[in-house]
């Protein structure tokens, strides 16, 4: 293939305009940031339904370095000094006999030579190097998503007249959720606040109490508030991380006074009779 081509040359441009674009490429990033000094930190963001805690863990270990111990250098003992000579022993005069007089020679004593002590070497003392240490940092990141329970839309009432007072209801309760990061035990604590309720016909309330104009089917809808917090385990501080909402619904029949007055009871049967079963009980089909 020619350099010179067209199409080599829409390749080259292609691959460079990919370069050149690549520093602005977006590339994921985490779902919160940490915030806090020491060795554990941890943050927490919400996201319409769901609240995010995450936590970074920083671990510096020590190794010593070991270092090369030089032996150090022999100190050669120093020489005995020589022994001094021996005195040479004096000779002995033979004396002149004289006829009367006997001279007897006089021995010197003899001196012994008293060796020194000699010095014994005094070795140096040995000198162990302190070890060197080296440190090393390494970062941990982890984070868990936390949901509310799921929300339940209940009513007093099966049957709803019209202009008859419908109270609406939610299992919104204060609970708990739990989950390990990084060996670490975190709680997240969902605590209702607000509801907001819709209830179908253009009408909105923060009470569940309504009352419907017209019969009908209606959707009731509610929208459940909660504050959060998370705890770390070995901590004592609830950490107040914003809010999150759940939302239900439910479906409702209104019916008209007139249809509540005509509406059969439960246990009661149609029949198909032959007359007036007041006027003619023994009539067919109007028997027990």
């Amino acid at each position: 293939m020619s350099l010179h081509s067209p199409k080599t040359i829409s390749l080259i441009l292609g691959g460079a305009l990919l370069l050149a674009m690549a520093p602005y490429c977006s590339t994921s990033s985490w779902a919160c940031s940490v915030s806090g000094v020491g060795s554990f930190t941890h943050g927490a963001q919400t996201d319409g339904s769901v609240v995010t805690v995450c936590a970074k863990s920083v671990v510096t270990s020590v190794k010593p370095v070991q270092s090369k111990v030089v032996p150090p250098k022999p100190v050669p003992p120093k020489p005995a000094p020589p022994k001094p000579p021996l005195p040479k022993p004096t000779p002995t005069k033979v004396p002149v006999v004289k006829p009367v007089v006997v001279v007897k020679p006089v021995t010197k004593p003899v001196v012994k030579p008293v060796a020194k002590p000699v010095a014994k070497p005094v070795a140096k003392p040995v000198i162990t190097p302190k070890p060197t240490v080296r440190a090393s940092t390494t970062s941990k990141v982890g984070q868990a998503n936390f949901a509310p329970d799921a929300l339940a839309v209940t009513v007093d009432s099966s049957v709803i007249s019209v202009a008859e007072t419908a109270n609406f209801a939610t299992n919104a309760s204060e609970h708990f959720r739990s989950a390990t990061i990084l060996g670490r035990l975190a709680e997240v604590r969902f605590q209702p606040a607000t509801t907001f309720w819709a209830f179908g016909d253009s009408t909105s309330s923060s009470t569940g109490s309504h009352k419907f104009l017209r019969a009908a089917t209606y959707r009731v809808s509610a929208t459940q508030t909660y504050l959060v917090s998370y705890l770390f385990q070995g901590e004592s501080t609830w950490q107040p991380s914003g809010q999150v909402s759940a939302s239900a619904s439910l479906a409702v029949q209104v019916i008209g006074g007139d249809q509540a007055a005509k509406s059969p009871e439960p246990n009661s049967k149609i029949r198909l009779v032959s007359g007036n079963c007041l006027q003619h009980p023994s009539a067919y089909g109007c028997g027990p």
